[in-house]
Protein backbone atom coordinates (compact mmCIF):
# COMPACT_ATOMS: atom_id res chain seq x y z
CA UNK A 1 0.00 0.00 0.00
CA UNK A 2 1.15 3.43 -0.92
CA UNK A 3 2.79 5.35 2.51
CA UNK A 4 2.85 9.27 2.35
CA UNK A 5 6.58 9.10 3.71
CA UNK A 6 7.57 6.88 0.54
CA UNK A 7 7.01 9.82 -1.87
CA UNK A 8 9.34 11.62 -2.99
CA UNK A 9 8.32 15.06 -2.26
CA UNK A 10 11.40 16.81 -3.24
CA UNK A 11 12.27 15.22 -6.50
CA UNK A 12 8.36 15.81 -7.72
CA UNK A 13 8.61 19.36 -6.24
CA UNK A 14 12.16 19.85 -8.46
CA UNK A 15 10.99 18.36 -11.48
CA UNK A 16 7.83 20.94 -11.23
CA UNK A 17 10.24 23.78 -10.85
CA UNK A 18 12.59 22.80 -13.69
CA UNK A 19 9.60 21.92 -16.18
CA UNK A 20 7.76 25.59 -14.77
CA UNK A 21 11.30 27.31 -15.40
CA UNK A 22 11.42 25.73 -19.09
CA UNK A 23 7.46 27.03 -20.02
CA UNK A 24 8.76 30.53 -18.99
CA UNK A 25 11.92 30.36 -21.00
CA UNK A 26 9.75 29.44 -24.42
CA UNK A 27 6.96 31.68 -23.58
CA UNK A 28 9.29 34.77 -22.69
CA UNK A 29 8.74 36.51 -26.21
CA UNK A 30 4.95 36.26 -25.76
CA UNK A 31 4.54 37.72 -22.06
CA UNK A 32 4.21 41.29 -21.62
CA UNK A 33 7.39 43.45 -20.69
CA UNK A 34 6.18 44.23 -16.59
CA UNK A 35 5.94 40.21 -16.58
CA UNK A 36 9.11 39.61 -18.72
CA UNK A 37 10.88 41.69 -15.82
CA UNK A 38 9.07 40.68 -12.93
CA UNK A 39 9.93 37.42 -13.74
CA UNK A 40 13.75 38.01 -14.91
CA UNK A 41 14.09 39.92 -11.31
CA UNK A 42 13.08 36.98 -9.33
CA UNK A 43 15.02 34.36 -11.05
CA UNK A 44 18.36 36.60 -11.07
CA UNK A 45 17.79 36.42 -6.60
CA UNK A 46 16.96 33.02 -6.67
CA UNK A 47 19.89 32.37 -8.52
CA UNK A 48 22.15 35.16 -6.61
CA UNK A 49 21.05 33.95 -3.14
CA UNK A 50 21.63 30.28 -4.15
CA UNK A 51 18.16 29.14 -3.26
CA UNK A 52 17.64 26.99 -6.39
CA UNK A 53 18.27 22.97 -6.07
CA UNK A 54 21.15 22.24 -8.35
CA UNK A 55 19.26 20.25 -11.01
CA UNK A 56 17.37 23.65 -11.34
CA UNK A 57 20.00 26.13 -12.01
CA UNK A 58 20.68 25.30 -15.84
CA UNK A 59 17.88 25.52 -16.71
CA UNK A 60 16.81 28.47 -14.47
CA UNK A 61 20.05 30.45 -16.31
CA UNK A 62 18.44 29.95 -19.13
CA UNK A 63 15.27 31.25 -18.89
CA UNK A 64 17.30 34.45 -17.60
CA UNK A 65 18.70 34.72 -21.20
CA UNK A 66 15.44 34.04 -22.46
CA UNK A 67 14.09 37.10 -20.68
CA UNK A 68 16.62 39.36 -21.19
CA UNK A 69 16.18 39.04 -24.89
CA UNK A 70 12.70 40.33 -24.02
CA UNK A 71 13.45 43.17 -21.69
CA UNK A 72 16.66 43.85 -23.38
CA UNK A 73 16.66 43.56 -26.88
CA UNK A 74 19.64 43.99 -29.22
CA UNK A 75 21.80 44.82 -25.66
CA UNK A 76 21.06 41.50 -24.28
CA UNK A 77 24.85 40.50 -25.09
CA UNK A 78 25.97 43.24 -22.81
CA UNK A 79 23.43 42.74 -20.31
CA UNK A 80 24.17 38.57 -20.35
CA UNK A 81 27.69 39.51 -19.85
CA UNK A 82 27.38 42.10 -16.93
CA UNK A 83 24.50 39.78 -15.31
CA UNK A 84 27.50 36.59 -15.15
CA UNK A 85 30.18 39.23 -14.10
CA UNK A 86 27.62 39.92 -11.09
CA UNK A 87 26.53 36.04 -9.96
CA UNK A 88 30.34 35.09 -10.69
CA UNK A 89 30.82 37.24 -8.25
CA UNK A 90 28.45 36.05 -6.13
CA UNK A 91 29.71 32.14 -6.29
CA UNK A 92 33.40 33.36 -5.71
CA UNK A 93 32.25 35.08 -2.68
CA UNK A 94 30.08 32.23 -1.60
CA UNK A 95 33.31 30.02 -2.02
CA UNK A 96 35.53 32.54 -0.07
CA UNK A 97 33.31 32.29 2.70
CA UNK A 98 33.39 28.56 2.88
CA UNK A 99 36.82 28.14 2.58
CA UNK A 100 37.45 30.79 5.62
CA UNK A 101 35.31 28.69 7.81
CA UNK A 102 37.38 25.77 7.23
CA UNK A 103 35.39 23.66 9.99
CA UNK A 104 31.97 23.07 7.66
CA UNK A 105 31.66 19.68 5.91
CA UNK A 106 30.76 20.02 2.48
CA UNK A 107 27.55 18.75 3.53
CA UNK A 108 26.95 21.96 5.48
CA UNK A 109 28.03 24.50 3.02
CA UNK A 110 24.80 23.57 0.45
CA UNK A 111 25.49 27.33 -0.69
CA UNK A 112 29.01 26.32 -1.70
CA UNK A 113 27.66 23.58 -3.14
CA UNK A 114 25.32 25.32 -5.48
CA UNK A 115 27.69 27.92 -6.18
CA UNK A 116 30.18 25.80 -7.45
CA UNK A 117 27.36 24.34 -9.78
CA UNK A 118 26.69 27.55 -10.89
CA UNK A 119 29.82 28.26 -11.84
CA UNK A 120 29.64 25.16 -13.91
CA UNK A 121 26.48 25.89 -15.73
CA UNK A 122 27.00 29.18 -16.40
CA UNK A 123 30.71 28.03 -18.14
CA UNK A 124 28.88 24.79 -20.30
CA UNK A 125 26.42 27.10 -22.31
CA UNK A 126 29.53 29.62 -23.23
CA UNK A 127 29.46 32.37 -20.37
CA UNK A 128 32.96 33.48 -18.59
CA UNK A 129 33.33 35.79 -16.20
CA UNK A 130 36.64 37.13 -18.05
Amino acid sequence: SFQANEFDHSGMTHSAMKSCIKVISKWSPHLPLEDTQHLLDRIKVLLRKFELPTDVVGSAITAVVALKKGVSGDNTKQECSAWILELNKSCEDSIARFVALSDQSLNEGTEVVRALFTVGELSMIGFKAD
